[in-house]
């Protein structure tokens, strides 16, 4: 947890190589800023596979969802998530 208020959550994410992250919930909006290149994978509980492929600078936008993610890289993948609270 990078900060903190009754509006926004910022989280710096850091995943290693080749990590694979169980499968969790967003249930807020979010905006993802990428801090280092990213190639990986999300997978939703039905099993529906989407690529996640960013560069440094990028930015995205992310609605609630729930899925597991893998880090193909061999190499750490980091951003900071901004959780909108309202």
């Amino acid at each position: 947890m990078e900060f903190e208020n009754n509006q926004v959550r910022v989280v710096r994410v850091k995943m290693a190589a080749h990590r694979k992250v169980p499968e969790h919930e967003h249930q807020l909006n979010r905006v993802v800023v990428y801090l280092s290149d990213q190639d990986g994978t999300m997978t939703t509980p039905d099993g529906q596979t989407t690529k996640a492929q960013h560069k440094p600078g990028e930015v995205s936008w992310g609605g609630p969802v729930k899925h597991r993610e893998e880090n193909l890289m061999d190499k750490p993948f980091e951003a900071i998530v901004v959780v909108l609270k309202n």
